[in-house]
């Protein structure tokens, strides 16, 4: 030993001393034990060692060694080191107490130190208050192992002894002896769990020996049998980790051929010291080690006391009475409260769930040998896997007897009493899960199959598994809940089965009649909380066992309170078939499950007409249709096993059940079920494959019910007919149920039973039938278009139709799901204009401007916007849809959406700042209309051929797309839409591909026939005109070039151009969709899906030349006014395009390519309109000469010379027109007025001040020239 100790002296004084614990220092051992190398040195009972010196901070190094009594009988050995000093002037004086003191745990609980260095904490002492002896220093950790140590001591230190920041001690230990205390090997298998593997191995290795050693040394070592049991203890627990529990079947074979007579009595008495709380041998960990093999200690006991007693030795007495000791230690370790912790790390909780969770185990090996045991496990065993009734009932009976006749050590009814002891005294530390788990493992040992032991403890055990099943702590978590609720639920199972096994595992049944009916009464629940699979389970096998007469006296028990119980009962049973403890694939349970049920619903039945008036409780009759009807449909799912036909008869009988209940009820009794039962009855006649005529019979009968006691003028049945629609919709579109063969079903057996009233059928019935089967062709449609996720068109298509039915129907509630379907789908595909068409639908025709409130239908689909009354919510719709066609760039519809709410905000709600941000956002609008940035639509006829298109071959649609969408984009967009699809020529025969396999589609242009412009105002842009010419179009032309090699104006052309222009004919087709476009969708297919062509127009290349002059002077004159108003660089580029285009025609010929028309051979074969053709395409040739003239009077270019060029060739111009086709004479320049640039801007001041030229001239100018009036100029 080494040390440094900081005082200031002269003679440094060092005494060592070995005590036992808790002994004061006047009992310390006075025989010698310490020996100093050396010569003539003896031992001596102290050692002194002493340091002279005359500086601060003393070290020295010594080597000590320590003897170690045979016999420690507390197994406690301390080494005290105490430090005095002393001065040369004091030496006549008396010697003081130490200053500071130190100790190490030499021996502690019988395991010694360790070898290795310890630094023993150094404690100053306060010697004014120090009082020889004193052993407080105990209580003080005693070396540091650890720097956590530190705060430890800081906060055990006392007033006597105070921790020293710089004194130091090292001790050096090594162990020498080989006593059985300080075995180097037993203090291995002490600390086993801070050494290697390779040590563990080994002992596992010899762990018989080592045991059958462990014995020897208890017979002749009886002062060691603590020791021996920590040894024994950590041994065992060696075999409880997961590499060597395959090791433990070879410990197990010493426990049971043991031949040691004192084994029982040890293991007993050292059990019981170490579960007693606060003994000397009280050690936390230890005691869980030893419980966790409390089954090899028990199967110890129990052969222990049966070879003591073969060999004559008096020990079962001592045993018995140690045995109830240990018992009665159990008890009050397992029911304390305090204190919290039974050491530093260890809690008291800890401790008493380990021992409840593993006390069972001492069952069996006490009240049967282990022979008997292995017995009875195996008869167990063969009982279960017997599928002979006569063999199971023979090996039950073995079993009762070996049972009867089992010699254990100990008494069961007295085992029986403890084990009712603890469970009832259990702390609250306990948790949960254990005390299930102790539940468990009793009712699994032989024990609970003796029924004087059952008398013990069924009630506690079921009233503790039903107080855990129904567990209501606030702190405990969903999952916790869950876990324990399981738990609970498997264990009922276990017992009941247990006691009374169903046929397939022998039927015979150990529990008595009583104990049946007990469980049945007390666990029997009516409600379960979550829908636990184990916990329907658990009422399935309940209600198997009990009989009508265990259930009436159930229902009987509750007195007044039964028709609640019914409820509830009739409730859990349609819980239970909607969510079934089994999987669809275990069939024979299921089968099971709905035998069960359904004699518990004619035990209902029974009681209904014995102790219940049927006329007082028709709610309780509704319950009861319900649960039968959930019973059909959890029945009829079809299994394809021979058994199958005893299904199939329940279902037939349970149906004929519900229709004799259902028509037993009055008609007053049945409008109270009418119409909430619809879909229950109607979920029965779309699932179920048989029978389904009983049940669309009840359904008619509910509509000739409201029909015969109906108030209105004519009588109708609304209430029936609505909730029919609603759920057919829901059941088929949107949980998937039924097929088209339902359909067919239903119209055919509603046509049967509707048409026996005549009035009815006349009055309405015909006409809903034929809406039904409509409806169902449409929902069905629907439902396959939703399942192809890639089309939405075609889930569009469907869901108009479907709106148009349930609007015709005036289906409010069904209009409005499938408005907002629509919009919806709108939303997501970027199709603003036709959203807000869609929202409009409710908004202007299923909504007022009153204040009356919305329907519970809007608000329960959270479509109220949180508006109360129709007004609130029209106003908000209307400014949605108002920014919707904001976002598709239709202003103008905004605009008059705006305008809607503004009498709302002005003159109901009065809010001013509601109408001044209205007017900003109208006045933004009218900003971005002049603007002209918005690009117009572009609308393509649509042809879908082939059979692969189903209901859509040989139709045509007219589609509208987005502004961006050219005839490219928007074919790609089509093969996208509908795959596996080809695009044909606009040329192409699409006769043939009707009847073809594939799916092909053709795309053609159209062009939009504008509609009137409803202003009388000359300079309209044309941004404002684009409303009028792209929306609200009721009309398209589609026009094809073809040539005609057969024209008579051929011969006569003298150059290409006017060969292409004479032989180019254009055929003219018009088509009329049923809806203006855009409307809800973005393609027409409103109503009858069928769109008007009509035949095509063959157009003559005369015809086309007038039509071509009369568009272009429309466009010239256009552009000169746009320039005067605006002279922008665009318009000045515009302008001198078209002037140059019609004066210079260098590409297409320009009016020479005219010529041909005015043949002097061809005016003999004209007839009379081909004569007036002619003339009129003469005058609008001279007239556009006219228009050029007023336009490049009014350019002001910014280059002279370009100015001077277009003079030039308007002056050319005009020579060629007067020369083939006659003077022009008409002007609508000012008179003096020139195109010369010099003279033009001495002129500028007097043509700013002129007139606009008289507009009823340039009317003239630009008429069309089938009009009479185009030659009075």
């Amino acid at each position: 030993m080494r040390g440094e100790i900081v005082k200031n002296l002269t003679t440094f004084g060092f005494i060592l001393r070995l005590t036992k614990n808790p002994q004061p220092a006047d009992r310390f051992p006075k025989r010698p034990c310490f020996d100093i190398p050396g010569p003539s040195r003896s031992p001596a009972p102290t050692h002194c060692s002493y340091v002279y010196i005359n500086e601060d901070k003393p070290k020295w190094n010594e080597t000590v060694k320590v003897r170690l009594p045979t016999i420690v009988p507390d197994d406690c050995l301390f080494l005290r080191m105490c430090y005095h000093v002393r001065r040369s002037v004091d030496k006549h004086k008396s010697e003081k107490g130490p200053f500071a003191l130190s100790y190490l745990k030499i021996l502690d609980s019988g395991e010694i130190i360790q070898d290795k260095e310890h630094e023993p904490y150094v404690y100053k002492i306060d010697q004014s208050r120090y009082e020889t002896p004193n052993a407080d220093y105990i209580t003080l950790p005693s070396a540091r192992t650890d720097i956590r140590d530190i705060f430890a001591v800081v906060k055990h230190s006392q007033g006597v002894f105070s921790l020293s920041d710089k004194c130091s001690m090292t001790v050096s230990t090594h162990l020498v002896s080989s006593r059985i205390p300080m075995s180097p090997n037993l203090r291995k298998i002490l600390h086993h769990s801070k050494h290697s593997a390779d040590l563990a191995r080994q002992l596992v290795r010899f762990a018989p020996k080592i045991v059958e050693s462990l014995f020897d040394i208890w017979d002749t070592h009886q002062n060691l049998e603590q020791q021996v049991f920590s040894v024994l203890v950590n041994l065992l627990s060696i075999h409880e980790q997961k590499q060597f529990v395959k090791c433990r079947a070879r410990i197990v074979e010493v426990a049971e051929r043991t031949w040691h007579t004192s084994a029982a009595f040890r293991i007993l008495r050292c059990l019981t010291s170490l579960l007693t709380l606060g003994g000397r041998h009280f050690h936390a960990k230890r005691a869980m080690d030893a419980m966790k093999s409390l089954s090899w200690f028990a199967t110890v006991i129990s052969e222990s006391n049966r070879k003591g007693i073969e060999a004559g030795v008096n020990c079962a007495d001592a045993c018995t009475t140690a045995l109830e000791t240990f018992m009665t230690r159990v008890t009050d370790l397992v029911s304390r409260t305090e204190p919290s912790f039974v050491d530093d790390k260890v809690s008291l909780a800890t401790v008493q769930n380990t021992v409840i969770r593993h006390l069972p185990e001492l069952i069996t090996p006490l009240i049967m040998t282990p022979k008997e045991s292995k017995r009875f496990s195996t008869l167990s065993n063969q009982s279960e896997e017997s599928k002979d009734s006569d063999r199971t009932g023979h090996l039950i009976d073995q079993q009762c007897e070996l049972l009867k006749e089992c010699r254990g050590m100990y008494d069961a009814n007295k085992l029986t009493e403890h084990l009712h002891d603890i469970i009832q005294n259990c702390s609250p530390f306990v948790a949960d899960m254990h005390r299930i788990s102790y539940v468990d493992a009793i009712i699994r040992t032989p024990l609970f199959m003796m029924e004087s032991c059952r008398e013990v403890l069924l009630t506690p055990f079921l009233t503790i598994l039903l107080k855990l099943m129904e567990l209501d702590d606030l702190t405990a978590n969903d999952e916790k809940r869950t876990q324990v609720s399981t738990q609970c639920f498997k264990t009922l199972l276990m017992m009941i089965e247990k006691l009374f096994p169903t046929k397939e595992h022998g039927g015979f049944q150990t529990g008595t009649a009583n104990e049946l009916e007990m469980i049945v009464t007390t666990s029997l629940r009516t409600s379960v909380d979550d829908a636990r699979s184990h916990a329907y389970t658990l009422v399935i096998t309940l209600l198997h066992h009990t009989s009508a007469t265990t259930f009436k006296k159930y229902i009987a028990s509750h007195n007044e309170a039964k028709v609640e119980v019914i409820l509830e009962m009739l409730l859990m049973v349609r819980d239970i078939l909607n969510k079934s403890p089994f999987c669809v694939t275990w069939v024979l349970l299921n089968r099971e499950m709905n035998r069960v049920v359904y004699q518990v619903l004619q035990y209902v039945q029974a009681i209904h007409k014995t102790l219940i008036d049927v006329t007082s409780f028709v709610e309780l009759w509704r319950e009861y249709m319900l649960s039968l009807i959930a019973f059909i449909i959890h029945a009829s799912a079809k299994d394809n096993t021979p058994a199958h036909f005893e299904s199939e008869e329940l279902v037939k009988n349970a149906m004929f059940e519900l229709r004799s209940t259902w028509f037993m009820l009055s008609p007053a009794q049945k409008m109270r079920h009418i119409p909430h039962m619809i879909r229950d009855f109607l979920l029965v006649a779309i699932t179920t494959k048989s029978e389904h005529g009983e049940i669309i019979k009840i359904l008619c009968d509910m509509m000739m019910t409201e029909y015969s006691l109906s108030d209105a003028q004519p009588r109708n049945f609304n209430q029936t007919s609505r909730e029919l629609y609603l759920q057919l919709d829901s059941l088929i579109v949107q949980e998937t149920k039924g097929n088209r063969s339902f359909r067919e079903l239903l119209i055919h057996f509603m046509e049967q039973n509707l048409s026996q009233d005549p009035e009815l059928w006349e009055v309405s019935g015909q006409k809903f039938v034929v809406e039904v089967d409509r409806v169902l062709n449409l929902l069905f449609d629907y439902r396959l278009a939703k399942e192809r996720e890639d089309n939405e068109e075609q889930r569009m298509r469907c869901i108009v139709l479907l709106l148009q039915v349930y609007q015709d129907s005036d289906q409010a509630e069904l209009s409005i799901r499938y408005v907002y379907t629509l919009f919806d789908l709108h939303i997501s595909c970027g199709y603003y204009i036709e959203a807000a068409n869609t929202l409009k639908i409710h908004a202007e025709s299923m909504l007022s401007w009153s204040n009356t409130e919305l329907p519970e239908y809007l608000v329960t689909a959270n479509r109220n916007r949180n508006c109360a009354t129709e007004r609130q919510l029209k106003a908000v719709l209307l400014a949605d849809i108002a920014e919707l066609y904001e976002k598709g760039e239709l202003y103008e519809e905004a605009i008059h959406n705006y305008n809607k709410i503004m009498p709302h905000y002005e003159r109901i709600v009065v809010d001013y700042r509601a109408m001044a941000r209205i007017t900003n956002e109208v006045g933004k609008l009218y900003n971005k209309i002049e603007d002209g940035t918005r690009v117009h639509p572009f609308f393509y006829l649509v042809g879908f051929y082939g059979l692969g298109f189903g209901i859509l071959n040989g139709k045509q649609y007219v589609y509208m797309s987005k502004a961006t969408m050219r005839l490219g984009d928007f074919c790609t967009h089509l093969k996208k839409a509908y795959p596996l699809s080809a695009l044909v020529d606009s040329s192409a025969n699409t006769e043939k591909l009707k009847t073809s396999s594939g799916r092909h589609f053709q795309v053609m242009n159209l062009t939009a026939v504008p509609n009137q412009y409803p202003f009388e105002a000359e300079n309209v842009s044309e941004s404002i005109k684009m409303y009028y010419e792209y929306f609200h179009i009721q009309k398209f032309e589609y026009t094809k070039a073809f040539k005609n090699k057969e024209s008579k104006w051929l011969p006569y052309a003298t150059n290409d151009t006017a060969v292409e222009t004479a032989q180019m004919f254009t055929s003219k087709i018009y088509v009329v969709p049923n809806e203006e476009m855009p409307g809800i969708l973005n393609f027409s297919k409103a109503r009858d899906l069928v769109i008007s062509i009509s035949d095509p127009i063959i157009i003559s290349p005369l015809q086309m030349a007038l039509t071509q002059m009369v568009e272009k002077n429309e466009a010239l004159y256009n552009s000169a006014k746009k320039y005067r108003t605006s002279q922008d660089s665009a318009s000045v580029q515009n302008l001198e395009r078209q002037v140059l285009g019609i004066c210079q025609a260098a590409v297409m010929g320009g009016v020479a390519n005219y010529l041909i028309f005015f043949a002097p051979e061809l005016e003999e074969g004209y007839d009379d309109n081909e004569k007036e053709m002619v003339e009129k395409l003469r005058a609008l040739i001279i007239r556009q000469v006219v228009l050029v003239e007023y336009a490049v009077f009014h350019h002001k270019g910014a280059d002279p010379k370009l100015h001077e060029h277009l003079v030039n060739s308007f002056r050319d111009h005009r020579a060629f027109v007067e020369k083939q086709f006659g003077a022009v004479e008409d002007s609508i320049i000012p008179s003096d007025a020139t195109l010369d640039e010099e003279r033009r801007e001495s002129l500028t001041m007097s043509v700013l001040t002129l007139n606009e030229p008289d507009r009823a001239c340039i009317d003239n100018l630009l008429r069309h020239p089938d009009t009479p009036e185009y030659y009075n100029l």
